[in-house]
């Protein structure tokens, strides 16, 4: 059967660093996984981006799993011709759902990350009667949603050491330092 439907889970996130250019950048891991029939992961794929945010990591393991699916599509062996498209960031997916085109118009002005965008633009468009972009909640137990999830986190620390400074609601995190798997977190009050 040459129509069969398959699902894809994409992920994106960051341990955040420093400042670059008024953005807050750091750690990133990004990463998808293909779901075939009868529950069979038959592609998965991760990888680490340096000084990145986390949406720009989240619209990598798009633009990583369109292309993956594009040489899919022109396989002759291939039996899979539709995708249902998992992703847990709502701005991503009303991105490719609704703005996508518009902003392709504008020539990519005025967003975040405009040659990645035309990048999974020029990936997307040609397959978009195939795909159904849907947005999923994170962390509400779907296991290929947590699958990726986790992929994408071990990415964002499979390269060593580590160090985020940031604070949240006056709170400070001084560090989050990640030795072994093991994450320490020192918490101070705001000075």
């Amino acid at each position: 059967m040459k129509n069969k439907k398959a699902s894809i889970y994409v992920d994106g996130g960051c341990l955040y660093k420093e400042i670059e250019n008024e953005t807050t950048v750091g750690d990133c891991g990004w990463a998808y996984l293909i779901i075939g029939g009868d529950d069979v992961i038959f592609s998965k794929k991760s990888g680490y981006l340096s000084k990145k945010t986390h949406g720009y990591a989240e619209l990598y393991a798009i633009k990583e799993a369109l292309r993956f699916i594009s040489n899919l599509i022109n396989n002759p062996n291939n039996t899979y011709q539709y995708f249902d498209f998992f992703c847990d960031s709502r701005t991503t997916v009303d991105g490719l759902n609704t703005y996508m085109h518009h902003w392709a118009k504008s020539k990519w002005r005025g967003i975040s990350n405009p040659s990645l965008w035309k990048e999974v633009y020029t990936l997307y468009y040609p397959l978009k009667h195939k795909l159904n972009i849907i947005w999923i909640e994170s962390h509400s137990d779907n296991k290929y949603n947590d699958m990726v999830d986790d992929m994408a986190s071990q990415e964002m620390y499979k390269n060593g050491s580590a160090i985020a400074n940031t604070s949240i609601k006056g709170n400070a995190i001084d560090f989050i330092k990640y030795i072994d798997k093991e994450v320490t977190i020192k918490v101070g009050s705001k000075e």
